[in-house]
Parts: C-alpha cells; structure tokens; sequence
C-alpha cells in the first residue's frame, strides 16, 4: 500500500483479479488505523482516490468505510461523520448488505462523539442484525460491542454489560476483538460501582492487546487502569499511569486520546492539591477536544477546569464553568453527566458558604437521576447545606436516605462522611456527646483506608476526599471550645497528607530517576544549543516535548525511601498524653487552623491545650502574605543593585509584618511572651508566611522567641526524639559561582572552625555528601536552587556535577542530622493543610534530618556569607544547635534595623529541642 499512486495504478490494471488486490488494500488499511492513524489518513486517501479504476460501488463504499474509520482514530470526528454519510450512500447504492451493514458499523463512532447517540445506537444494531444473518460473527460481535458502548454514553450501563455479556457468547471471535470487549465491559463495570470486576477485566484487555502487540490498544488500557487506581484512592498509581498513557498516543500522533488522558492526568493533580498544574495542562486539552468534537470527555474536562477555578478562589468563573458543562452535557442527553456537574456546582457553592443556592443546585442534580452512588454523595451534600441553615429535621431524613443507598449498594468508601454529616446534625441540635461520637466514628473510618482519598476524583479534589471529617470535627470543636477534640482532628489531618505527600513506588530505581534526570539535562543542552545557533521553531517544539515527556516520566516516579530511617514516614500514631509530655515547660505550639473562613489557634503548652480565634480571616492572611511577598522581591531587587528602599514600599512591607503578625497571634500574645521555642504548624497558602518576621506588637517574632515550623506536632514529637550518634562535627560544603561568588568566601571562612570537614566545588557530589554526612552532626550547603511547582519533589540543588533533584536527596544519610540549606528558596512550598509537603524540607526530613533551616526566599550572597560564618563561629566547634544559633542572629539582624528582606526569609523546621 505504501507504492506511489502510478505504481499502485499498473498494478490494478494488470492484475489478474484488481478486485481482490484492492480488498487487500482496504483489510491493509484498517490494519494500519489502529497502530498508526496517520498512516491509515494517507492510505484511506489513496483508497478513494483509486476506487473508479476499480468500477465496484461496493468496494468503493468499503473504500469510504476504511477512510471513515481512519478519520474517527485520528479524532477528525467531523470529517469522518461526513465521510460516513457517503459511505453509507453508496453501499446502499451498490445493495449489498455486507458493505451496507461495515458501513453502518464503520459510523458508529463518529455519530456517538459527537452526540448524536440515538442514531449511533440504530446503526450499531442494524449492522449487529446484517452481520449475524450473514454469518460474520467478528463483525456481529463488534457491532453489538458498540451498542453497548453507546448505551455507556446515554447513561444505561446496566444495558451496556447486557451487550458486552452477549458479544462475549457469540463464537469463534478473534482474539483482538476480545480485549477489546473486555476493556469496555470492564468500563461499564466502573460506571456501576463494581471495581474488583473491573480490575480483572482490565487486566484481561491489557493480556489480550500486548499478546495481539497492539499498542494503541494497550495504551487504551493503560489509561483505563489509571482511572480504576484513582477511583479507589491510589492517586500517585493513577498519576503515573495516565501521564505514561498520555506519552505514549503523543508518541503516535493520536493528540486527541493524548488531550483526553491529560485531562484526566489533571483531574488527579487536582486530587492531590496540585491545582497550578491541573489549571495548566486542562486548556490545551479543552482545545484539542472541543476541536474533536468528542463532547463526553469535553464536559468531563471542563467540570475539572471548573473545580480548578473553584479551588483557585475564582468562585464565579468556576460556577459558570459547571453551569455551560451541565448545559452541554443536557443537550447531549448525559443526563449522569450534567447531574455531576450540578452535583459540583453545589459543592462549590457549599464550600463558599452560599447554602441556600447549594441547595438548590444538588436538588436539581437529583432530578436528572444520577447513578445511585453519585446520588447518595448529592444527598450528603445536601444534608450538610440542610444543617448550615439550621434544617436539621430536613438534614436528618436526608443523610437517612444516603445512608439507605450507601447500605444497599454497599459504598463503605462514604462511611466517614455519614457519620460526619450526622456529627453536624447532632451540634447544630447541640447534642454534643452524640456530635463526638459520631466524629469517632468517622476518624476510625478513616484511618481505616489510612487517610486517603475515596471515591468519586472530581468530588475529592472539590471538597479534599476525607478531608470534610476533619473540617466537622474542628467545626464542633470550635462550637464547644473543645481544643482536645481540635488537636485531634489537625493532627490526624496533618498526617493524612504527610502519609499521602510520600508517594512511595518501591519499583523504582535510583539509576532509573538518575537515567532520566540525565536525559533531561542533556534535552535542555540541546535546547539551548539550537537556538544558538538558530534552529527552527519545530525542531525546538519536538525537544521541548521531549523534554516535557522526561518530565513526566520523573514525575510520575517517587522517591524510595528506606522506612527505617526518616520520621515524616512513619505509621501515624496520635497520642495527646505524650505531646504534652513532650512540651518543655519553657516551650510551646501553636497550629493555625482554617474553619471555614475563620483562622483559629490550637494553643499546647506543658499542660494544657487551649483554643483562640485570630482577628483576621483566611482570605484576608493569604492576599496580606502574598503581596508581602511581592513588596520583597522588590525591596531585594533594590538593595542588590544597591539602592535604598522607598519609604512607601517599607511602609506596606511594615504594615504587612504588622497585619500579619498582630492578626493571626494577637491572641496568643501572652504565650510568645513566656515561651522560649514555639513550633507553629500552618495551613495551605499560609505555608510561606516569614514566621521570624512578623510583628507582635510592634517586635518581630523571632526577636521574643525561638520560632520553628513542622508538618505537625506529631511530627516534631518524633523527631525531638532523635538524637545524633555523631556526637560533634560540621560538613560543610559550597558550589560557588559568578553569581553566587560569597559563597567561596564562606566555604574558607566556616572551615577554619574546629572538627569541620568542608568540600568545595566539583567535590561536592551525592556520593561524597554521603560518605561524609555519615559521621557529622551539621550538614551545611551553601549551592544554588531550584523550586519546581510542576512537579515538587523534582526541586533541586546545584551540585559541583549538576543538578540533583529532592528524590535523590531524600537517600542521603541524616539520621539525627541538623541539615541547613543555604541557598534561594530553599523552603519555598505550594501548601496544603500540613504546611510543607513536598520539595526540598519534604527530602531532608525523609533523609532522616532532625532539623532543617531553609529560605522562603532569595539569599542576599553577602548577608548569606556574614550570617552563617558567625553562625558556626559563635556555635564554638560543638555546633549542636543551628536552629538556636540563628534564631539569635536574626534578631540581632532584626533589633539593629536590617531590611527584613534580607534576613526574614530565613526559618527553621525543628521541634521544641
């Protein structure tokens, strides 16, 4: 087939039989369709092109049918529609009911994206009649196969597995025919819940395409396996799986079923808080689909857009969002579809505190019948809207109905959220004890799955899977000034995201991240090179992809980590008894809490716990910090080129240190006044706040006492625990360069200290950091790097032999070890409840670190330089405390009047020892 077009000419008019020769060609480029859909365009092409040398109406409809179903695998939907009209035309002309009946068959696909499914279902079954009557039991399975998957895309699953089940029956069908219905019935198995036959039916597709080596098939598959991860709580798995499916149709040109799995990549993203990486990646893919026509995997892409916007607080494009994707989905007649959508309208509405509209978007989503799952979370959601506004004899027999169908259907995966909807029953009726029995309740449910996500992905990313246990939990607790029952749910909170933030894939190989990581440098070598020399835009673009496909591939390995060693991983164990135990009496914490949008204070000193409310909102911190950090970056940019601050731009830096400071821990005055060390835990987008810099009173903080930050207070229990073997010593090691040039001054300045070991420039390598961390008690870098918010544990350090990224970190030996990065944004993060989940802090506390000292921002190289020399000069050769060390020169920088752009990005991860 692949002859120039006179070759392929002679060779019809001097073959013997020309009909036979050019059938060849059609079964050749159905073959060649389903590897390579390209090259099934170019070859339907030609088949048209040549069909009037042949003079048959039928094999020219057959020629129509092959150039339709290269059209449909290449998602040119609309051209494969008008192709098939044609097709269909003219075998009926020709009145043989084998062209007539491929040519219907052959339509299907582009009818049912497109959304013309009621007539997509009438050619599926009249070509499933023809071909049974003929006796073409491949193609009458086939034919009936469709049907059933067109009664998937009209909602009516339980028909769908009644066509799949009958196509299974009918005999003799090939093997590749096979995987594929097993692929679709076990599609069909997920619409209704039933996830253990969907997993072994997945698993046969996938056995059945590999064993016919049809690629596209099995990245079909793949992607299939990805959603059935992410359904049941295995989010990382799916993560992995949708992005190498994603790379492999990018590989072969199919953009279309690449555009539909990178939007079901960024559905996952969402899942696991990584809202700026899902909002990047959904546009392109909405393009590519909107352009496709495939209107099923539009809607679903833009609900996830919406939830993104929604989760990014832009509440009212979300909304409108939801709004035309339940609308699009109506016109389609998705009715499971546009319920889902209303159904996250409502939760976003409820989330915003809006509940009277809440409830009137979940009770439309219940009118345009969900699947019974989705119903029951529609009717949680309700019950909770019902509570807000005070309905609770409304909100009861609500949450009874969604626990009727969670019984009958047997969805344990929503226990915890019913018994959390009953606690805000029981507060709101102010029977507290019933209210904490049924937190209790919901905590044990949630331990059962250790914390992780469940059920439907659109509904976990929108109101953050279990998460809502907790948030009942602080409410009550709150209401009824209880902070134990605080304390509990924040840290339980805290651990579920520390657990989840781990990402562990035993699987992988250091060389393997290594191999890749590798692979990426030398792309971006390449890059840089071309447009040196000024190669085109389309040979930069396939790098840039490749380098994008790398990425991926990186992203979607973890890290491995030795679970004997680091204290972020291990098995989460609450116990109030022992955190107070392990308060000094000199000493306090302090976790900031979000209540809606409230900001609370859970206050554990020696031997009490106590709540108190901050003085400003959430929304109000989070715009007040980020704009803070803007006026820095400024003042820095000004002081590097050695020119004076303005006084309006000190003045809003001031005010800002001021509004933070004295709002969030103005109520807790006291305890910063008789405290030495308080370790603070801070929510989400707080994660960045400069805690040694803000005000109390007209003082920064760190000038009244030692600050620190941890994950959780379970977490700084652990690690005040640890204790270095190594008795003294200081490695101390430093990668200057042009831009950074103090740092070579502060390598020879640090290693004139007693007992210190330095490395310098090309030594300073992962294997040499190894062997002489092993027997230190400070680890000190002084290098460059990088903070990487596409994928976070991809931040890295500049080492003498290149970049090493945070997974490869995290294998260093620091057991004990008082670790202190002295580079820009060392410490930058994009939060999530625990503060700091993921980066650079996330690599040294799985290395085992102790304590780690970090920047929020960019180091001054001279201030950097002056710092930690009189930072280990002042330590003597002990150099048991870093974080006391710098505390006490940040506040000598603070009380002498030094820009705090200079010195107030500095912080320590640590615990009250």
């Amino acid at each position: 087939m692949l002859l120039q077009k006179a070759e392929q000419l002679d060779l019809l008019r001097g073959s013997v039989s020309p009909d036979s020769l050019f059938e060849c060609w059609i079964d050749e480029c159905r073959a060649a369709t389903l590897e390579d859909p390209e090259q099934g365009l170019a070859m339907g092409t030609r088949l048209i092109e040549l069909a009037p040398e042949v003079g048959d109406r039928r094999l020219s409809a057959r020629a129509h049918s092959a150039m339709c179903h290269a059209l449909s695998y290449s998602g040119k939907m609309k051209q494969a529609l008008a192709m098939s009209e044609l097709a269909v035309t003219a075998a009926e002309a020709s009145g043989d009911d084998h062209a007539i009946a491929e040519a219907c068959l052959t339509s299907v696909q582009s009818h049912n994206v497109l959304g013309l499914r009621d007539e997509a279902l009438q050619l599926a079954l009249r070509a499933g009649e023809t071909f049974d009557r003929l006796g073409d039991n491949n193609r009458s399975a086939t034919a009936i196969m469709l049907a059933g998957v067109v009664l998937r895309m009209l909602d009516r699953p339980s028909e769908a597995l009644e066509r799949f089940d009958a196509a299974i029956r009918v005999p003799g069908i090939n093997e590749s025919l096979a995987a594929q219905l097993a692929s679709n019935r076990a599609e069909a198995f997920l619409d209704v819940g039933q996830f253990e036959q969907a997993k072994a039916s997945f698993e046969q597709a996938l056995q059945g395409f590999e064993s016919c080596g049809q690629t596209f098939g099995s990245a079909i598959v793949e992607g299939n396996l990805a959603d059935l991860a992410s359904r049941r709580g295995r989010l990382h798995e799916a993560l992995g799986l949708f992005l190498s499916a994603s790379s492999r149709f990018r590989e072969s040109n199919d953009a279309v079923e690449s555009a539909r799995l990178e939007a079901e990549a960024a559905e996952l993203f969402l899942a696991i808080g990584d809202v700026r990486e899902a909002l990047q990646r959904l546009p392109a893919a909405i393009d590519t689909l909107t352009d496709a026509g495939m209107q099923a995997e539009l809607v679903r892409a833009r609900m996830a857009y919406g939830v993104g916007l929604g989760r990014n607080g832009d509440l009212g494009a979300a909304l409108t969002e939801l709004s035309s994707a339940r609308d699009t989905c109506l016109e389609h007649k998705l009715h499971n579809s546009a319920a889902r959508s209303e159904a996250l309208r409502g939760g976003l509405l409820l989330s915003a505190g809006i509940h009277a509209d809440a409830i009137e978007a979940l009770e439309y989503a219940l009118t345009l019948s969900p699947h019974a799952p989705a119903k029951a979370r529609i009717l949680l959601d309700k019950g909770r809207a019902l509570v807000a506004l005070g309905q609770t004899n409304e909100a009861s027999g609500v949450v009874d109905d969604a626990q009727q169908l969670v019984d009958e259907l047997g969805l344990a995966n929503l226990d915890a959220e019913l018994f959390s909807a009953r606690a805000g029953i029981h507060r709101h009726a102010e029977r507290y004890e019933q209210a904490r029995e049924s937190i209790s309740e919901a905590f044990a449910c949630v331990e059962t799955t250790r914390g992780m996500f469940s059920g439907d992905r659109l509904r976990a990313a929108c109101v953050g899977g279990q998460s809502g246990v907790y948030d009942e939990a602080l409410r009550l607790a709150i209401k009824t000034d209880d902070p134990v029952l605080a304390l509990e749910a924040s840290e339980r909170r805290n651990a579920r995201s520390l657990i989840e933030s781990l990402g562990v894939s035993p699987g992988v190989s250091n060389e393997e991240i290594l191999q890749l990581e590798c692979d990426v440098v030398a792309t971006l070598d390449m890059i840089e090179a071309a447009q040196s020399d000024g190669v085109g835009d389309s040979a930069i673009n396939k790098m840039r992809l490749r380098l994008h496909d790398l990425q991926s591939a990186i992203a979607s390995k973890e890290a491995t980590v030795d679970s004997g060693r680091g204290v972020a991983n291990h098995e989460f164990r609450f116990a109030y008894d022992e955190l107070l135990d392990a308060v000094p009496p000199d000493c306090a914490a302090i976790t900031i809490e979000v209540v809606g949008q409230e900001l609370h204070c859970i206050v554990v000193q020696y031997d009490q716990v106590h709540l108190t409310s901050c003085s400003i909102g959430y929304e109000a911190a989070v715009s007040k910090c980020r704009s803070l950090l803007n006026d820095i970056d400024r003042a820095q940019v000004r002081l590097a080129i050695g020119r004076e601050v303005s006084e309006s731009l000190n003045a809003r830096i001031e005010a800002a240190l001021d509004f933070l400071g004295d709002g969030l821990l103005g109520g807790v005055q006291s305890t910063i006044e008789e405290s030495k060390r308080i370790v603070f835990v801070l929510p989400r987008a707080l994660a960045n706040l400069p805690v040694s810099a803000v005000r109390v009173g007209g003082v920064a903080l760190v000038e009244r006492c030692t600050p620190v930050l941890a994950p959780s207070l379970t977490w700084a229990r652990q690690t005040s625990d640890l204790v270095s073997d190594r008795r003294d010593g200081l490695l101390v090691a430093g990668v200057p360069d042009e831009r950074a040039p103090y740092i070579a001054d502060e390598i020879d300045a640090i290693a004139k200290n007693a007992n210190c070991r330095s490395l310098y420039a090309e030594s300073v390598t992962l294997e040499s950091l190894a062997e002489e961390a092993a027997s230190v008690n400070v680890v000190h870098l002084a290098c460059h790097a990088e903070y990487a918010p596409q994928d976070p544990m991809g931040s890295r350090l500049l080492l003498g032999d290149g970049w090493c990224s945070a997974r490869r970190v995290a294998e260093l030996p620091l057991l004990g070890v008082a670790v202190v990065l002295g580079g820009c944004e060392t410490g930058y993060v994009d939060g999530d409840y625990s503060g700091e989940n993921f980066g650079l802090i996330r690599a040294m506390l799985l290395a085992g670190a102790r304590s780690v000292i970090a920047s929020t921002w960019r180091l001054s190289d001279s201030y950097a330089k002056d710092t930690f020399t009189t930072l280990y000069s002042d330590n003597k050769s002990e150099f048991l405390d870093p974080v006391e060390g710098l505390a006490k020169l940040l506040a000598k920088s603070s009380a002498e009047g030094q820009h705090p752009a200079l010195w107030g990005g500095l912080f320590a991860v640590g615990s009250w020892t």
